[in-house]
């Protein structure tokens, strides 16, 4: 019936899982968040999660022990060939010269009149090899870019953001549950990276800021995409194996074994306690 004077519609029910819009961009991880009765919105032409039912209570676990979130919707930009690191050196405001692999370093990328277009951390993998993420929001617009001062130098540069996925990892008690997997990644120092196989897929690890653990799969070497079933299940064991552990350690929740984030910072790298997606 009408509503009367002064009456407000009531809001819509909550509906977990899938979204309508087929529009949107999907993650690998699309089917875990579907199943975990994630509440996914759209953010930047991504279909992400918001949070698993209590954004509080998920706050709490990952303070209090540690918690998975899906980045994927982030840009990953592979950047090969001989002015790679020249090129990169151009647009980025901080040095990227003389960068030894497995560093990373985070940047800015400006406009010819000092405007920033975003934040970036560039990878070092070799002298002619580097990686690339940058926020959701300005990938496009940081190709556009690229393609406009690119100039004459020659190097490869491959967008590698729907083809793969990446994670992040963060909370007091990440390094002592991933060392149960690596010896080698609780010692890794604050801006470095690491390259790990596991099954037919390979990972580069890395650790930004204090306590995070960023990993994205690299099948730009390999013939396997992430959307493959095979791959995705492999991953998808791991990560339950993984959570079973965290939640026999810290008492964790069911609902809080993949915890989500959505935000909006500007400074994606440095503000990994949000609880929105990153742009």
């Amino acid at each position: 019936s009408p509503r009367g004077p002064g009456t407000e519609a009531a809001p819509a029910p909550y509906h977990a899982g899938m979204s309508t819009d087929t529009s949107l961009r999907q993650t690998p991880f699309q089917s875990f968040h579907a199943d975990q009765g994630a509440k996914l919105l759209d953010y930047t032409g991504w279909e992400m999660p918001l949070h698993y039912g209590s954004i509080i209570e998920e706050h709490k676990q990952v303070r209090r022990s540690g918690g998975v979130f899906d980045v994927s919707h982030m840009g990953r930009l592979r950047f090969s060939g001989r002015d790679a690191c020249r090129f990169l050196d151009l647009v980025c405001t901080r040095q990227i010269q003389g960068m030894q692999p497995g560093q990373i370093r985070y940047t800015l990328v400006c406009n010819e009149q000092g405007g920033c277009k975003d934040d970036v951390l560039v990878y070092c993998i070799d002298e002619s090899e580097y990686l690339c993420v940058c926020n959701a929001a300005n990938r496009e617009k940081l190709l556009e870019h690229f393609d406009e001062v690119k100039g004459d130098m020659v190097f490869k540069r491959k967008d590698e953001t729907e083809t793969t996925a990446m994670v992040a990892v963060q909370g007091p008690k990440v390094m002592e549950m991933l060392s149960a997997f690596s010896s080698e990644i609780p010692g890794l120092k604050r801006y470095r990276s690491t390259t790990k196989s596991l099954l037919m897929a390979k990972f580069i690890i890395s650790r930004t800021r204090e306590l995070t653990v960023e990993r994205w799969p690299d099948t730009c070497r390999r013939a396997i995409g992430w959307r493959s079933s095979r791959t995705s299940s492999a991953l998808r064991t791991t990560l339950e194996t993984w959570t079973s552990r965290s939640r026999a350690q810290a008492s964790v929740s069911p609902r809080s074994r993949w915890i989500s984030r959505s935000r909006v910072s500007a400074v994606a790298s440095s503000r990994r306690r949000s609880l929105r997606p990153t742009r």
